[in-house]
């Protein structure tokens, strides 16, 4: 026989409450000798969860298991599902790059309905960079941070070490160091393929594809039936225009359709670099986003598709340094 030692248990028995000491007693010993019924013994020891729980595994099923477990359950015995590795919590870690996929929001929503959603301080700072512009992101940046800031219970924010080259390395070694605990969710190539190389269970995302449409391009002004470029480059902005080959950078300059447009500015922390294509001489819904980036450091510039996007970016960014 399995026998256990509890000093006291207290249960509620026909409307009044009877307090059962107990000794070296089994769990039949004490549904025989009280005459209780075995729901009535369930609803006292789960008042001492921890230590019934050790009961059950030894007596080897003496007694039917416990269907609904207690919040002291949860806190005394940790599982597979328990929220807490390292002091963090466990869940779904999402990227910044998410916010550009097509299905976002039932991404969010699936997310949120299974486990909680992780921000790190790195996330949190590009979400709030993000929701400054006026786009799509933008949108998705601010319905994640209203949500998070409204849904405690749903979202958890972390502070990770932000001294790794880039930040998406700094997200890619949290989710290293608590890999048995946590996914994490980007529409990032490089970020997935780095995160998988230290074990990480990545869920890749595919990103919407960009719209080649409907964009202006609002540096350009209409002058009578021409549509032109007036600019300097300076340490805030750069604009080069790019037509049948030849590079325009400064001054006046009248558009045709096909010219491609470069523009790198200077947002203090990093630097937005986009390529547009004339598509139209007017002076709205003129041209297709080819490319944009935003560029924090060196080796993001190397990492650009195109070696006049980096000679572009890296003379920008010579005249920042002055």
């Amino acid at each position: 026989m399995v026998k256990i030692s509890i000093q006291q248990i207290k249960i509620k028995h026909q409307g009044s409450r009877k307090t059962v000491k107990i000794t070296m007693l089994s769990i039949n010993e004490v549904q025989r000798n009280a005459k209780l019924f075995g729901t009535e013994i369930k609803t006292g020891l789960n008042r001492f969860i921890c230590m019934t729980s050790k009961l059950m595994k030894k007596a080897g099923n003496e007694t039917t298991k416990l269907k609904d477990k207690s919040s002291s359950e949860k806190q005394c015995n940790r599982t597979e599902n328990s929220p807490k590795v390292n002091n963090e919590e466990a869940g779904f870690v999402i990227d910044a790059s998410i916010t550009g996929i097509e299905e976002f929001e039932n991404l969010l929503s699936n997310l949120w309905a299974k486990a909680k959603i992780i921000l790190t301080s790195v996330t949190i700072r590009e979400l709030d960079k993000m929701q400054k512009f006026d786009d799509r992101k933008a949108v998705n940046a601010r319905i994640i941070l209203r949500m998070a800031a409204e849904n405690q219970n749903h979202f958890h924010t972390v502070l990770i070490d932000e001294t790794l080259e880039t930040p998406d390395d700094c997200i890619v070694k949290y989710c290293a160091d608590c890999k048995d605990k946590v996914v994490l969710f980007t529409s990032d190539k490089v970020m997935t393929l780095k995160a998988r190389m230290y074990g990480v269970r990545t869920q890749y995302l595919r990103r919407k594809p960009k719209e080649k449409c409907n964009q202006t391009l609002r540096i350009a002004k209409k002058e009578g039936e021409k549509l032109c470029i007036n600019y300097s480059n300076t340490s805030y902005k750069s604009i080069l225009v790019i037509s049948d080959g030849v590079e325009h950078n400064n001054g006046k300059y009248e558009l045709k359709i096909g010219d491609d447009v470069y523009i790198a500015t200077n947002k203090q922390e990093y630097i937005t670099f986009a390529h547009y294509r004339i598509t139209s001489l007017s002076e709205v819904n003129n041209c297709e986003l080819v490319y944009s980036k935003r560029i924090f450091n060196e080796i993001q510039i190397m990492d650009l598709p195109d070696p006049r996007y980096k000679n572009f970016v890296q003379e920008f960014k010579r005249r920042i340094n002055l």
